[in-house]
């Protein structure tokens, strides 16, 4: 497997019942807490390195507890089970609605641009279909563009192909004055954060600390970067193009 491009980083929020939503403010806070995670969240295992930078025992300091689905967690929520749980980004809007439940923070207020959903393919595939791999890119630096500069098309869009509301995409994608989407939009592999993830899994016992796997033999920056030196040379006074060229320098090399 070959990590080439990214789709979010940050996007989740913890989810604690309404009256304890301002509770949760420094590691000390998170001392005695049980916390509902799902393995398929990215927020917990980086709220676990955090924590433990910050100097808890997070094996002892702190109790991890592992249930089936982001339902299951704002559940054990309202029962008292856990007192707080990370879900994905846009279940925190879902559940909010019920009002005995709140977002109460995001991950990404203590660690700030985290990797989330990366594209994946083969290294075959790599080798052997750079040149569609680019044309896929350039077709995800399109919509990225939508997304940047046209809300109302990229709402309808969304909207019409994934069947929710206008309205929960507006909130999930950019937010409104009642919701903060957690989301970081980016098409960037982010190799260097992804690199960080790696290690913070390591450390949190998520994967092997004795891996023999090196994540950076497993990363490719030339699809994204090609797809963008295309764009670059397409439309040369477009500063997106530019813009992101510049971030993609600061993240992977």
């Amino acid at each position: 497997m070959v990590i080439f491009g990214g789709t979010i980083s940050e996007g989740s929020e913890c989810i604690t019942l309404k009256k304890n939503a301002n509770k949760f403010k420094k590691a000390e806070d998170f001392k005695g807490t049980k916390i509902g995670c799902f393995r398929m969240e990215t927020g917990h295992m980086v709220m676990k390195g955090w924590l433990r930078e910050q100097g808890l025992d997070v094996d002892k300091d702190v109790k991890w507890v592992y249930l089936d689905s982001a339902a299951s967690e704002v559940e054990a929520v309202r029962k008292g089970e856990v007192d707080m749980c990370f879900v994905n980004s846009g279940y925190g809007y879902v559940a909010q609605q019920a009002g005995d439940v709140a977002v109460a923070f995001q991950a990404g207020d203590y660690v700030k641009n985290f990797p989330c959903c990366r594209m994946t393919t083969s290294r075959k595939d790599v080798d052997e279909k750079a040149s569609a791999l680019v044309k896929f890119m350039i077709a995800n630096l399109r919509a990225y563009e939508v997304i940047q500069n046209d809300k109302d098309t990229a709402i309808k869009c969304l909207a019409d192909y994934s069947g929710q509301s206008k309205e929960y995409v507006k909130n999930v994608i950019y937010g409104t004055d009642s919701y903060d989407a957690a989301m970081i939009i980016d098409p960037d592999p982010c190799t260097k954060a992804v690199s960080d993830f790696y290690e913070t899994m390591k450390l949190n016992g998520d994967i092997d600390k004795d891996t023999q796997y090196d994540i950076k033999d497993y990363m490719d920056t030339a699809i994204y970067e090609n797809a963008l030196q295309v764009l670059m040379e397409r439309e040369p006074d477009n500063e997106l193009w530019s813009n992101l060229y510049k971030s993609f320098e600061e993240k992977n090399k």
